[in-house]
């Protein structure tokens, strides 16, 4: 018969002699593995006599078989011959008397299980096993051959039996049986590989012609192996590199996105090339079974950094799966990396040529350029790559903050720059120049934001603001931690403008005494306090009716914000002195200008209040330092600047305005400290409220902790609104201070019905000059207590039961416009309250707070009166900073 149309394996049927050498003696046989292997077989009523011949010497102690019943080995009946050591005989062939050595081959049948080594035992859980007889077993130096026994079960027998049922495995109505055939001359233990094992079918009732089928995998094995060598062992560990200790450079992203995105194409090839060459999933080992759980692993992966680059665009904003993608991220890389190392080495072991090793299972390909890349080059790729990733991760924890600053300042040395004030830098920035600090120097952001391998959304707060911190690696930016290399020093050395020039005598001056009173407040929110720096809008609370375009009235609301602090100390630590006030600053977007304002902070909120929105600020922010709080009383205007910018804002950790302070005016501190006021009378409008409250907290902090023979002053004050809609009281505590005070704070809340005019602030100097308040009680005496008619104030209407008492502890609400008349009636109220006291209207200080007309006209009402000016305080303008004066609390 013409066989020229079969493939290379199939099997042919042939007639030969007798042989010595090569232990062949049958009158039929088919050879299978390109003539490498054959079978050979004869049959009678009740056996099979079969003999397996090898063109290979067992260079250990290997294996023949040939299962029958199936074209793989899982659940095929196999007939498994094993090489034995040490025997009694040499040989039981008469026709191989110079065999090599004496060891001898034992069969047993046994039931397959995918690509693992059958196991001849006396017992096999789940399978039938039983021993064949060995006829003859031949050992050369280039040939191996076995001859056995299989006994046939009876037609028609039923049951397990020891014995061969053919009928069983038949194809339909013909006399073929599938099978298949392989070996291993290195190990039983091991498995045979693809290269050593041959499927097809075969006719055993009489011996006539089989197919089988024959595929070249050899070629499959090489894509999925050089794919898989140069994805772990260059491309991979590159990619990790850039990201890791290239981040000063502007492509980075690009360059480790775009590595990734050829290896995440290389993998599903990989693994289609192998399946292909029949490496199938149903044939489990540790190799595949790594391999598949590092191709689900490095797809999470894949995943998780596309995750974070949306982050980094600003389209994906979930917090809380952004921090689990960066922890998989970095985290997970180094383990897929190493495991994916240890699966590449056991690849190259599995069709790499065969050595006499246990670490690993062998498929039988021997492509001699496996073996040289795992001799040769697989370990020292490997140390390489992994000395690289030390030494260069030591030197990134070596780069320490003083070190690093250190860089810094010999950096800058180099450039020969003029001098910019602090005031035009505050104000270059706020008409929309992109500059920052970085140690001192001035850094021109504007043509290098877009640039910058972290993204421009790095700069967004660090416009007008020192960024020395986050420079360093101090403090985070977007919840993330920047460390920069050398690269980043000499282009940050480009960048720079000027050096910033320090306040005026003058200013400095007021710097100093201002660091000298705040010097046990904790305040360590940035490097350069006159600066701005970030801060996040904790929650938003309207304390009055909100905000509306239709109505000409104000909305009150309370911001609390959250500021990063660099101490150690418990949060809110900062002791708020009088005269304390932050500047707020927010850019329009649509003019690239910033509005500024200056508000007052107070302590408003409680721990069950703000500890929620805290905790989610340092999660989401990765802030692991202290969080200080800080609430502000601001006043909304429905067609004011900054009311309309504050009013688009949505609280949360995200949501950053950039703030300048503490500043505090030393000397507002040194009028309320170091003269003995026996009273203090202080008159607020509207959120004016707030400057009077950091008073009284001030009084009420020393009277907690001191001595009760030492005297303070008495105080009263006065907060106008203009009606009882408007009133938020409560939310400062004052009943409760009042009653701790021991009778030194009593209040009382007038409702004007008129709205206190919102203009422009009023340029007003105040000068202290001293105690001089001489004339004070003949001026009052002379005006107000001569009078005829004595003014009444109209009462609150919930208290028609009450005596008509002006001052007290609990506070009274009443009716009263804002005059002359009120403010004499005021002063006549303030005499009947202190007589028998013993204190002196020339011993009193007035302070005012509130909208500049209202301040304005107090002042003239103060004038008239006969109070001098060294007896009057006004807030407005009493906050000291180095930048330009804002609007007050109210606007």
């Amino acid at each position: 018969m013409d066989s020229s149309g079969f493939p290379p394996d199939v099997f042919v049927s042939q007639e030969v002699s007798l042989s010595e050498r090569d232990c062949s003696s049958s009158e039929s046989y088919v050879s299978v593995l390109n003539n490498k292997m054959t079978i050979q077989w004869s049959k009678t009523t009740n056996e099979l006599e079969i003999t397996l011949h090898l063109k290979e010497a067992m260079i250990g102690n290997g294996f023949l078989g040939v299962g029958m019943g199936k074209q793989v080995m899982r659940d095929a009946e196999i007939w498994f011959c094993t090489v034995e050591s040490k025997t009694s005989e040499s040989s039981f062939s008469s026709i191989c008397n110079s065999q090599e050595d004496d060891r001898i081959f034992s069969c047993c049948l046994t039931k397959g299980h995918g690509h693992h080594a059958p196991i001849c035992i006396n017992s096999r859980i789940g399978g039938m096993h039983y021993e064949l007889d060995v006829i003859e077993s031949c050992l050369l130096e280039n040939s191996s051959s076995v001859k056995f026994r299989v006994p046939l079960c009876p037609s028609g027998s039923t049951g397990s039996q020891k014995c061969f049922d053919l009928d069983k495995f038949k194809i339909g109505e013909s006399k073929t049986v599938d099978f298949i055939t392989a070996y291993n001359n290195m190990d039983k233990t091991r498995t045979h590989g693809p290269s050593r094992r041959a499927p097809g079918t075969i006719n055993l009732y009489d011996a006539s012609l089989s197919t089988s089928e024959s595929t070249n995998t050899k070629m499959f094995f090489l894509v999925h192996g050089l794919f898989m060598l140069v994805a772990w062992l260059l491309l991979v560990p590159t990619g990790i590199f850039i990201v890791r200790y290239m981040k000063s450079n502007k492509w980075w992203l690009v360059g480790h996105v775009t590595i990734m995105g050829v290896v995440t194409s290389m993998i599903p090839v990989s693994i289609l090339s192998s399946i292909t060459a029949g490496n199938t999933l149903s044939d489990i080992d540790n190799h595949k079974t790594l391999g598949v759980l590092l191709t689900i692993l490095f797809f999470f992966m894949v995943g998780a950094g596309k995750i974070l680059q949306l982050k980094m665009q600003e389209v994906f904003n979930n917090e809380i799966l952004s921090k689990i993608a960066l922890n998989v991220h970095r985290y997970g890389a180094w383990f897929v990396l190493a495991a994916a190392w240890y699966n590449c080495y056991t690849g190259l072991i599995r069709i790499g040529p065969e050595v006499n090793i246990s670490f690993g299972k062998h498929m039988g390909y021997n492509l001699p350029w496996f073996g040289f890349i795992r001799k040769y080059m697989f370990i020292p790729i490997v140390s390489l790559w992994t000395i690289l990733f030390i030494v260069f991760e030591i030197k990134k924890k070596k780069n320490t903050i003083e070190a690093y600053q250190g860089h810094i300042l010999e950096t800058f040395k180099r450039n020969a720059l003029d001098d910019m004030p602090l005031k035009t830098f505050l104000e270059m920035t706020r008409l929309g120049s992109n500059l920052c600090i970085v140690e001192g120097m001035v850094i021109n952001l504007a043509g290098f934001i877009n640039s910058h391998p972290g993204g421009p959304e790095v700069f967004r707060f660090a416009q007008g603001s020192d960024i020395t911190l986050e420079f360093l690696g101090k403090r985070p930016v977007n919840g993330m931690i920047h460390m920069h290399s050398k690269s980043a020093l000499k282009r940050l050395r480009t960048l720079a403008v000027a050096k910033l020039k320090g306040a005026s005598e003058e200013e400095r001056s007021s710097i100093l005494r201002k660091d000298d009173l705040m010097e046990n407040t904790n305040v360590h929110f940035g490097n350069d306090a006159n600066a701005f720096y970030p801060a996040s809008i904790l929650r938003i609370k309207y304390l009055t009716r909100e905000l509306s375009s239709s109505s000409e009235n104000k909305a009150v609301i309370l911001v609390s914000i959250g500021i990063k602090s660099l101490n150690n100390e418990k949060a809110n630590c900062v002791k708020l002195l009088p005269s304390s006030s932050f500047f707020f600053r927010i850019k329009d977007g649509k003019s690239g200008i910033f509005t500024e304002r200056s508000y007052t902070p107070l302590y408003l909120s409680t721990k069950e209040e703000v500890l929620p929105h805290v905790r989610m600020m340092k999660s989401k922010l990765k802030i692991d330092c202290k969080v200080e709080v800080f609430d502000f009383v601001i006043s909304l205007l429905p067609n004011g600047q900054m009311s309309n910018l504050l009013n688009n804002l949505k609280p949360g950790p995200n949501s950053v305005l950039q703030i300048q302070g503490p500043n505090i005016n030393p000397t507002t501190l040194q009028i309320l400290d170091s003269t003995n006021w026996k009273t203090l009378v202080l008159v607020a409008a509207g959120t004016g409220i707030c400057p009077m409250m950091q008073t009284i907290n001030h009084f009420y902090d020393q009277i907690k902790s001191s001595d009760e023979s030492l005297s303070y002053p008495k105080i009263f004050l006065v907060w106008f609104l203009k009606n009882k809609e408007s009133n938020y009281i409560d939310i400062f505590g004052i009943k409760e201070k009042a009653k701790k005070m021991k009778s030194n704070l009593k209040w009382v809340v007038l409702f004007s019905q008129d709205e206190i005019i919102d203009r422009e602030p009023v340029s007003l100097d105040h000068v202290f000059r001293g105690q001089s308040c001489d004339l004070f009680r003949e001026e009052s005496t002379k005006k107000f207590l001569s009078k005829e008619k004595e003014f009444s104030f109209g009462r609150f209407d919930s208290e028609e039961g009450k005596a008509p008492k002006f001052w007290s502890e609990e506070g009274e609400h009443r009716f009263g416009k804002f005059d002359s008349d009120t403010m004499g009636d005021i002063l006549k109220e303030l005499g009947n309250e202190n007589i028998g006291n013993d204190v002196s209207f020339d011993d009193s200080l007035f302070a005012v707070s509130g909208p500049p007309e209202f301040e304005k006209i107090f002042l003239r009402y103060c004038r008239d009166l006969g109070i001098r000016e060294n007896s009057t305080l006004l807030f407005t303008n009493s906050s000291f900073s180095v930048a330009s004066q804002g609007c007050p609390d109210h606007i």
